[in-house]
């Protein structure tokens, strides 16, 4: 077989393996295809955390402002008055098209109570909930948490909940 000959005709089995990439490559393209439509921009609540707040400076920010060695200015954490000591949820959710978020929780000293807090969201992705005051020294620290957020046509469209919450309790308080 001339040099001429080999360059132009594809070695023995070649058609095959052509055809087995092109199937891959098409096959590549549909699978992306549907990644894509799964990512959908469907809401999904990203994070629930909370901090608890009894003093003026909180436990992880002493070193920036009780022991600042910079500017060598003491500010000493001072406890809170009893209506401002509590925790805080930041609940934060994409995509911004929420219309309401609601925060349902139990505390510690009233297990079998469900309270419940609804913020109004139009066009924001965050919302902070507050158990300070009196409910918190009552109830004690939130024990579970569940977090469901709204469509503007008062659907449920997104959930998160704590590890300890269970869905149904005789008593509801909103």
């Amino acid at each position: 077989m001339s040099a001429e000959n080999r360059s132009t005709k594809a070695w023995p089995g070649a058609e095959g393996y052509q055809a087995h990439h092109r199937y891959r490559r098409a096959g590549a393209l549909v699978i992306l295809a549907c990644l894509s439509a799964c990512a959908s921009r469907s809401p999904r609540i990203l994070e629930v955390s909370a901090e608890t707040r009894t003093h003026t400076i909180a436990a992880h920010n002493e070193a920036w402002f009780v022991h600042d060695r910079a500017s060598h200015i003491r500010i000493e954490p001072a406890p809170l008055d009893g209506d401002r000591q509590g925790q805080q949820f930041l609940v934060r959710w994409t995509p911004n098209t929420l219309a309401t978020v609601k925060f349902e929780y139990r505390q510690v000293n009233k297990p079998n109570v469900i309270s419940e807090q609804v913020q109004e969201v139009n066009g924001s992705s965050r919302a902070l909930f507050h158990v300070v005051g009196e409910e918190h020294t009552s109830g004690g620290s939130v024990s579970a948490w569940n977090v469901t957020a709204y469509d503007d046509k008062r659907q449920p469209v997104a959930r998160a909940s704590s590890t300890l919450w269970q869905p149904r309790d005789p008593v509801h308080h909103p």
